[in-house]
């Protein structure tokens, strides 16, 4: 989106893709590439910068609901489900970022 900020466009997507309000952070967890197939059958090489967003809550309606199916998973089952491994890499990444070190017992 021309002119918008990448995690702007970012929260604008899960708006209209999944219907997902909340807050959205500045900094991307991380990078991975897919195929686009156009409408001609041309592939198009898409990067696709991922920034994690605080979900409060999701819409009853939200434009591209009739075009998806949303689906919710833990982190974990999402690193095991997904097969794309550059989009691992960053579930894994994101996972670092967010786990909290455990205490080791004394």
């Amino acid at each position: 989106m021309k002119g918008r900020k990448p995690h702007t466009t970012a929260a604008i997507e899960a708006i209209q893709e999944a219907g997902l309000l909340g807050k959205i952070e500045k900094k991307p967890v991380g990078v991975f590439h897919y195929q686009k197939v156009l409408g001609n059958n041309e592939r198009l090489l898409c990067r696709v910068e991922v920034f994690p967003l605080r979900v409060a809550r999701q819409m009853k309606t939200w434009p591209e609901m009739h075009q998806r199916t949303t689906k919710w998973f833990s982190l974990r089952e999402a690193i095991r489900l997904v097969s794309d491994p550059e989009l691992v890499g960053v579930f894994e990444e994101f996972a670092r970022r967010t786990s909290k070190p455990v205490k080791k017992a004394t």
